[in-house]
């Protein structure tokens, strides 16, 4: 019976002792990650431009009679202002060149060598 105390004790003070190692680590981790992100708010403060620097562009009138005649010429008509699109041709071009990157993949490469080797014993 008394070695049954004996193992009592000792497993509560081990226990407890892991207790204690269990929240230095948790304290330690905390304070860890409380310094990075006080570190990171830091870098975001001070990166961050003056309102007042004379090198940043500041809001104010905007001369807009170069651009008025284009608004004009959209309100009347936007089709004309258009950007225009691109050929028949070209997308063609296009979907010739994505099916050449397809077929270079190598599952259609073996599988052309596959049917190549049945259209062969046939």
């Amino acid at each position: 019976m008394n070695w049954q105390v004996r193992v009592l004790s000792a497993h509560s003070a081990l226990s407890e002792s892991m207790f204690v190692v269990v929240v230095i680590i948790n304290l330690t981790a905390a304070a860890v990650l409380v310094s990075y992100l006080c570190i990171k708010r830091r870098q975001r403060v001070r990166s961050r431009t003056d309102p007042h620097d004379q090198g940043q562009p500041t809001a104010g009138v905007i001369d807009v009679t170069t651009l008025k005649p284009r608004i004009d010429a959209v309100r009347h008509n936007y089709l004309a202002t258009r950007k225009p699109q691109n050929g028949l041709g070209y997308h063609r071009a296009l979907l010739k060149v994505a099916g050449r990157a397809v077929a270079q993949l190598g599952y259609f490469r073996a599988r052309k060598a596959e049917d190549q080797s049945h259209t062969n014993a046939a």
